[in-house]
C-alpha cells in the first residue's frame, strides 16, 4: 500500500507498506519503507533513490521469504539451477524489458540460470499489474513466486508501488534494472538459506 503526504516547502513524502504473503495469500511479515521528494523531482525521481527504496524492503524479506531450516546449504561449487519464466503483465514491452533486466542481474549474483525448463531445480515466475492512473501516478503491483519444478510454492514476494506515466513509457528500462536488482538479492538470500535436500531431485 502507498500513501502520498503532501509536506511542507513543496516536498510530498511517499511510504510504502511492502507486504510478505504465503502461498495461501495470508501477511506474513510487513515492511514499511519511505522518501521525500521535492515537487521538481515528484514526477521523475532518480533510479538511485527507487533502488534505495525497495531494498531495504527486500533485505527484510529475504529472511522472511523461506522458512529457516537445518541442513547443508547449497555449495557455491553445485549452484542451484534456476529457470526464469517469462513475466506477464498487461503491456509486453514491460514484461520483455522486466524478464530481461531479472535475468541478467540473477546472473550477475551468481545464480545459475538455465534455458531448459526440464533442467531446473526452482522456478521464479513473475507478474505485472497495472492500476488506473491518479494525477499521472499509476499504481503498479509485481508479485514474484518461487517454486519447485512440481509446481509447490516456496515463497512469494509481492512488490507495489506508483510510478508516472512518462517513466512506464520512457523510463521503465531504468526503473525494471532498479527492480530486478532488488529481487535478485531477495532470491540469491532464499536459496542461500534453503536445506540442500529442498531442490535435489
Amino acid at each position: 500500500m502507498a500513501r502520498i503526504e503532501q509536506g511542507a516547502e513543496n516536498e510530498n513524502r511517499l511510504q510504502i507498506d511492502w507486504i510478505l504473503l504465503d502461498p495461501a495469500s495470508r501477511s506474513q511479515k510487513t515492511v514499511t519503507s519511505s522518501m521525500t521528494l521535492h515537487e521538481t523531482a515528484w514526477q521523475r525521481p532518480s533510479p538511485e533513490r527507487l533502488t534505495a527504496l525497495v531494498e531495504d524492503a527486500a533485505t527484510a524479506f529475504a529472511a522472511a521469504l523461506t522458512e529457516e531450516a537445518e541442513g547443508r546449504i547449497v555449495s557455491p561449487e553445485a549452484p542451484v539451477r534456476l529457470y526464469l519464466w517469462p513475466v506477464v503483465g498487461p503491456r509486453e514491452p514491460l514484461n520483455v524489458q522486466l524478464f530481461s533486466s531479472l535475468q541478467l542481474a540473477l546472473q550477475e549474483t551468481g545464480i545459475s540460470v538455465v534455458d531448459r525448463l526440464e533442467e531446473a531445480q526452482l522456478i521464479v515466475s513473475g507478474e505485472i499489474s497495472l492500476g488506473q492512473a491518479q494525477k499521472g501516478l499509476r499504481p503498479i503491483e509485481i508479485e514474484w513466486s518461487m517454486l519447485k519444478p512440481d509446481g509447490i510454492q516456496i515463497g512469494r514476494l509481492l512488490q507495489r508501488n506508483r510510478v508516472a506515466d512518462a517513466e512506464l513509457d520512457t523510463g521503465w528500462a531504468t526503473l525494471s534494472r532498479a527492480v530486478a536488482t532488488a529481487v535478485a538479492g531477495s532470491i540469491s538470500d532464499a536459496i542461500d538459506r534453503l536445506p540442500d535436500d529442498s531442490v535435489r531431485r
